[in-house]
């Protein structure tokens, strides 16, 4: 509240008094509402004026009489605010000499009158900005303004200051829930505030269309997409009748792996290479579980709906797992397999595929048959080409096969074919019964094991267990001297021995009898001789060729 307060008059006796003032300049949207006018005054000593208008007596304010007591008129003076003067008579009540100051005061307010301000907007699409533009006859100085923007359960403000005549914000596209058609009414309202004391002057409503945006407002897409072998494509078909515009993130998962496809907006598809590798999470079975997870995306990269998934089957591709064997020669001589001498250990190196494990080995073949890793045949009989079969099977019952052949050298122990030792006259080496030299005639056979074997032979010529003569490396299938001089009434013993370089050997002996005679009979023996000479005593020797009867019966020696 505002006051007027005229200069002082100060009177001794009855009079007039006159008062003016001026009110201060107001705005077209203001107006002053008065709200008292009176006269005061104060006086010495017993001076008390009376304001003869209406003949009333101005109150004392200050509780009877004394010096310096004061007064306020009590009536009403009518003034407006286009009243600009006032105008008393005062009659001086005295008893003793004295005086009165007056002057006269106004108390008023300054009403403003401004209008609530006018908003005008256009319709506009969720999402996009939205500009609200204000206006008010009063002007904008004074005043301040919140707009407001409303929908539904919706609803945000934005205060502008003095001298604004616009506000604006991103309608939220979230806002668009709030109807179900292609449009909804928007409410806006603008508050009008006085700057000087935020005071509330008034406010506006206006509406508008909020416009469906059909980039934002997408369903979830449904998908479809089919059991696929590792290795290949897998094609994920979207469909959604906003598909124009939409985004989608296609998820393939199989175990602890996993591979995101980010779609451009509006693709119908997307498509992504299965790595055979992704196989290994499930070792044990020849398909698993492969999960498609699309999430539905609107054109500004908003999220709509929930997740939508999808389980087919990843089938592992065709295999079988690797397999290698391997051979290892026992017995073995200048890196050769022998027949009839050596053996062969095969050993089964194998392998699954796409994080399978081989569970089993089986080996098959010539004098070998396991299930095993590994195993050692019994000794090779065969020769030539001798194969066997390595079978590994794996965690998923996939069976892998693989051979090992190895070659099989023809080996016998040596062995003597002909061997003779006789006596021979003194100039050639055919056999004389009574001849006093020895001859012999050896042959044999032996394997010879790719020209690695070689064969040693000889020849011993024993008077009972005396050694007369032996000879190495004697010639081979043709008669040849074996002593050149031997007792004829004595019998020898040749030992023919062939061995050969793995130490395999054969042994043939033969006698040499004495030297052929009708009949001799030896005194230092006692003995009788037929065919040959007695070298036992006391015996009764034959020849061969001889035969000895008792009666009619043949006694066998």
């Amino acid at each position: 509240m505002a006051t007027i307060t005229t200069s002082r008059q100060t009177i001794y006796a009855d009079k007039h008094v006159s008062v003016s003032w001026s009110w201060p300049s107001i705005g077209a949207y203001q107006h002053i509402q008065v709200n008292s006018a009176a006269w005061h005054w104060t006086a010495s000593r017993y001076a008390v004026p009376y304001y003869d208008r209406n003949h009333e007596s101005m109150i004392p304010t200050n509780g009877g009489n004394g010096h310096n007591r004061e007064g306020i008129t009590t009536a009403n003076l009518g003034v407006t605010a286009s009243t600009t003067s006032a105008d008393a008579y005062f009659d001086m009540y005295q008893s003793d000499p004295g005086s009165a100051d007056v002057w006269f005061v106004i108390e008023y307010d300054i009403i403003n009158d401004i209008p609530p301000s006018t908003p005008s907007a256009s319709d506009v699409i969720s999402g996009q900005y939205h500009t609200v533009s204000i206006s008010n006859p009063s002007g904008l100085g004074a005043i301040w303004h919140r707009t407001t923007w409303f929908i539904g359960g919706y609803s945000t403000y934005v205060d502008t200051g003095a001298n604004v005549s616009a506000a604006g914000i991103y309608i939220p596209t979230d806002w668009q829930q709030a109807f179900s058609g292609a449009s909804g009414a928007m409410g806006i309202t603008v508050s009008t505030y006085l700057v000087s004391d935020n005071s509330l002057v008034g406010s506006n409503t206006i509406y508008v269309n909020l416009i469906r945006d059909v980039n934002y407002d997408v369903p979830a897409s449904s998908i479809s997409v089919t059991s696929i072998t590792a290795g290949q494509t897998s094609t994920v078909t979207f469909s959604n009748t906003h598909l124009p515009n939409t985004i989608h993130h296609v998820t393939w998962s199989c175990g602890n792996n996993s591979h995101l496809e980010a779609t451009v907006q509006g693709a119908s598809s997307a498509s992504f290479t299965i790595p055979t590798s992704w196989c290994e999470s499930f070792p044990n079975a020849t398909s698993g579980s492969l999960v498609v997870t699309v999430q539905t995306f609107n054109a500004y990269g908003q999220a709509r709906g929930s997740q939508v998934q999808q389980t087919v089957l990843l089938y592992v591709p065709n295999y079988t797992p690797t397999v290698t064997g391997s051979a290892t020669g026992v017995n073995q001589s200048w890196n050769l397999y022998l027949q009839n001498r050596s053996r062969v250990t095969i050993s089964i190196s194998a392998q699954g595929l796409y994080g399978s494990t081989i569970v089993s080995y089986a080996i098959a073949g010539h004098n070998l048959n396991v299930a095993a890793q590994s195993g050692t045949s019994e000794v090779l009989t065969q020769t030539g080409q001798v194969t066997y079969t390595c079978t590994a099977t794996d965690s998923r019952g996939k069976i892998g096969t693989g051979t090992v052949t190895i070659t099989v050298i023809s080996y016998a122990a040596p062995m003597i074919t002909q061997a003779e030792a006789y006596r021979c006259g003194p100039v050639d080496l055919d056999p004389l019964p009574t001849g006093a030299r020895a001859a012999y005639i050896l042959d044999y056979n032996y394997s010879s094991c790719e020209g690695n074997n070689t064969i040693t032979a000889s020849i011993q010529l024993k008077l009972e267990s005396t050694v007369i003569t032996t000879i190495s490396n004697p010639t081979k299938g043709q008669a040849a001297l074996l002593h050149a001089d031997v007792n004829t009434r004595r019998s020898y013993t040749a030992i023919f021995t062939v061995t050969d370089a793995l130490g395999n050997s054969d042994t043939f002996e033969i006698l040499i009898p004495t030297a052929e005679v009708y009949m001799y009979f030896s005194r230092t023996l006692n003995s009788i001789g037929i065919g040959v000479y007695p070298e036992h005593a006391n015996s009764l020797e034959l020849g061969n060729g001889f035969h000895l009867y008792l009666n009619t019966i043949e006694i066998t020696p």
